[in-house]
């Protein structure tokens, strides 16, 4: 990982520190850098195989399978099967080249004939699980990657309802993120795997209200499997839902969200619990439940200096790209307004009038999805608030200008 000299970097934030940061306007979102499409692989005919015969996919999870290559993952997907109106759960392995998904039986018996299985996650080792049911969010765990999960049973100190829970980590802890859904927020707590206890809740996204608000929260993770970022759906009026970007770090008030996709009446649809590799996302789309959505874009998170003045920054991008990509992010004030920038995809959302810097571009790798950078706030920066912006360099798709996000050093 690459950093400014420190010298660059303690000019910046003193600079910085000397100039009010006045937000006229939304800060620019993440950007799409190719045209989303459907992703059949992962949709009814894709997922199919002998005695299961998909006809819905409404929830898919993609991560990293330990001791395989970086195209190979564990996946866990919510689908009608074999002609059934409720939803079940099933895992297995799915190959993004070949590409092919490989149905196991290590969650078949968590799904009842009652009502449904949804929502399925992993924790990052793989060795816990947690899903909706007809009775509430539950949770199992097993000793190894080679058998089933045991015997589930009942989340405690979450709501209750359906909750989309989803397993994470913030680098130390696990933690279970889910949706309130009496304020439309998107909530994390740090989770028991022994006892299933969910504890110290903290709002992530604050929702507009239970009827315009947040589900299905998916992390972006950065290399070592740490969560700072999150892929989101939204809810609008007449049963509607699109995908945003949460980009706020997790403990700071809640965070800036962004929409990533969105549709407008007569195509309109219901998108939900994605899964996002980087800045590549899988979508089911509502309500026919076929091909899911792929959106590949380019995204910066949110960060706040660690007591030693580290900040972690993260931009995210296509974890298949089609060229060759450098990538960065620039740091400043954030405008009074967007400035189109020629010959550019996007606007840029900082204010070219104050002190800006960007760190070193690196050239991005296959299957990896983010590149990271760790700066350091020098001593005297405390207060200081800056504005971030991804920027993207490819040779025949040309720059792209991504999102605004946060760094604070308190």
């Amino acid at each position: 990982m690459g950093r400014p000299p420190n010298s660059l970097i303690t000019v910046f934030f003193v600079c910085s520190a000397l100039t009010a940061q006045t937000i006229a306007y939304n800060p620019q979102p993440p950007i799409k850098i190719l045209p989303p499409v459907t992703y059949p692989p992962l949709g009814p005919t894709g997922t199919s195989g002998p005695g299961c015969q998909v006809n819905k996919v409404g929830q898919i999870e993609l991560r990293a399978l330990p001791g395989q290559p970086p195209n190979v993952f564990h996946a866990t997907l919510s689908v009608q099967v074999n002609g059934g109106l409720t939803w079940d759960l099933i895992t297995g392995t799915f190959d993004c080249d070949l590409p092919s998904f490989v149905k196991n039986d290590h969650v078949d018996h968590l799904n009842t004939t009652t009502g449904d299985e949804f929502a399925g996650s992993a924790s990052n080792d793989l060795l816990a699980f947690v899903y909706d049911s007809p009775t509430g969010a539950r949770f199992c765990t097993r000793a190894s990657l080679a058998v089933a999960f045991g015997a589930s049973a009942p989340i405690s100190g979450v709501p209750g309802g359906p909750i989309d829970p989803k397993l994470c980590s913030d680098g130390t802890l696990d933690k279970l993120a889910y949706k309130d859904v009496t304020t439309g927020n998107i909530v994390w707590a740090t989770f028991d795997r022994v006892t299933g206890v969910a504890t110290v809740p903290f709002v992530l996204v604050n929702g507009l209200s239970a009827a315009e608000g947040f589900h299905s929260p998916e992390p972006l993770r950065d290399p070592n499997g740490t969560a700072r970022a999150f892929l989101l759906g939204k809810l609008h009026p007449a049963n509607l839902s699109d995908a945003w970007y949460g980009s706020g770090k997790f403990n700071l008030p809640p965070g800036i969200a962004h929409p990533l996709h969105e549709t407008a009446p007569p195509a309109a649809t219901f998108l939900r619990n994605g899964t996002a590799l980087g800045g590549t996302v899988f979508m089911p789309e509502g309500p026919t439940y076929g091909d899911p959505l792929k959106i590949d874009f380019m995204s910066t998170n949110c960060d706040v200096a660690a007591p030693d003045g580290s900040v972690l920054i993260c931009n995210f991008f296509p974890y298949k790209p089609l060229e060759v990509y450098d990538v960065a992010v620039m740091l400043g004030d954030l405008g009074s307004s967007p400035i189109l920038v020629p010959g550019a995809n996007g606007l840029l959302g900082l204010d070219p009038a104050a002190p800006l810097v960007c760190v070193p571009f690196q050239t991005v790798r296959p299957y990896t999805g983010v590149a990271c950078w760790t700066l350091r706030a020098p001593a005297g920066s405390s207060g200081v608030r800056l504005s971030s912006q991804s920027i993207l360099l490819a040779p025949r798709a040309g720059v792209f200008l991504g999102n605004n996000s946060s760094v604070v050093v308190r």
